[in-house]
């Protein structure tokens, strides 16, 4: 039956009304039929990758148009998920599930895949390569969606110059995901101890291989340099004494390394038994970043292996010992090529050959 006319306006009386796939295509395609402006078209069937967003609905006519998936299921690219935001009244229904698999990029917009532009429930972004880089804007959009996140297999890097104001509980616990890697535009990031016990305690977490951290707070004897900061990424980790001054014992020195030491401006001191301080091999390897070594309770006898000497030029007592004079003696530990100073507490002797070589003992 042909209704003739110029055209036809389809006015539903509830101003709501549902089609299918087959009406959907072939009232788009009619250039004289559409439906009233004041109607709100629901579009129901299974969406699938021959869809085109941008024609396909744009002729429908009505108020707006919501597309129900059978299987409240639907899979759409970059290109549909834009085009269906450009057209402002075109959107999936509550109940669909919406992933948008593409080769995401920074310059990607991804704030705009919201609910209020996209529909659905949930919209699982799912990088093609499994692999992408957004900013801060695209971070902070998304760790603040509730239903918007990466897919589990995707790895994501957040670029950008972090700073003080930063949450690293907060900020990035809803990205999604498999792993997030935090890139420093400046490649330099200073962070606090609540930052780096967050990061380090996260298995997914952690900045990029290029970056240097320095973590800046009060170090004290509850830090274990082992696995304090292990996981937290970087080219090389700087800690920064909020004193200026800290006290480590042979334990803690012997993890420190090159990509892992305390800035130039702090004084770390080695604190520890003088038998521990002895027979530590990972002490006497450590190359640099140690200003002082304590020796605990300690007493001297001959060795002439030791690595210990001193200015000590006086006679022994009647027990063949020298006694040590803190206002008058001074001591040296030789690392490699370098010679720290020893400071000594409490009451301290020592023994010593002729040639003056000395050792620290238990």
């Amino acid at each position: 039956m042909q209704l003739g006319g110029a055209s036809i306006v389809l006015d539903d009386g509830n101003n709501a009304v549902t089609i299918d796939e087959t009406d959907s295509d072939a009232i788009d395609g009619d250039a004289n039929l559409a439906f009233a402006t004041n109607d709100v078209i629901t579009v129901g069937y299974e969406f699938d990758s021959t869809d085109n967003y941008a024609t396909d609905f744009d002729a429908l006519g009505g108020a707006s148009i919501v597309l129900d998936d059978t299987n409240n299921t639907v899979s759409i690219d970059k290109t549909d998920a834009l085009a269906i935001i450009a057209s402002a009244t075109l959107g999936f229904a509550a109940g669909d599930a919406l992933t948008i698999v593409d080769a995401f990029a920074a310059a990607d917009d991804l704030e705009d895949f919201t609910s209020a532009n996209l529909g659905a429930t949930s919209r699982t972004l799912d990088d093609s390569d499994n692999a992408v880089t957004i900013d801060e804007t695209d971070s902070d959009a998304i760790d603040g969606d509730a239903n918007l996140a990466f897919a589990a297999n995707d790895v994501i890097t957040v670029g950008y110059e972090f700073d003080a104001t930063d949450n690293y509980a907060t900020d990035f616990d809803a990205l999604g995901g498999a792993s997030i890697v935090l890139d420093d535009g400046d490649n330099a990031v200073t962070i606090d101890e609540t930052d780096s016990d967050v990061i380090d305690a996260n298995a997914n977490l952690a900045f990029a291989a290029n970056d240097v951290i320095t973590v800046g707070y009060e170090f004290d004897a509850t830090d274990n340099y082992a696995t304090d900061f292990d996981a937290l990424g970087g080219a090389s980790i700087v800690l920064d004494d909020g004193n200026n001054a800290v006290t480590i014992d042979v334990t803690d020195a012997g993890n420190l390394s090159a990509a892992l030491a305390f800035v130039a401006g702090d004084t770390v001191i080695v604190s520890d038994t003088s038998g521990n301080l002895d027979a530590s091999a990972a002490l006497n390897a450590i190359a640099g970043g140690i200003d002082q070594i304590q020796a605990l309770g300690v007493t001297f006898a001959a060795d002439t292996a030791a690595n210990v000497s001193s200015n000590d030029n006086g006679a022994p007592d009647s027990n063949g010992e020298w006694q040590f004079d803190p206002s008058n003696d001074t001591f040296t530990w030789q690392v490699g090529a370098t010679l720290y100073n020893i400071v000594l507490t409490g009451v301290n002797t020592m023994t010593a050959d002729g040639s003056g070589n000395i050792d620290v003992v238990g």
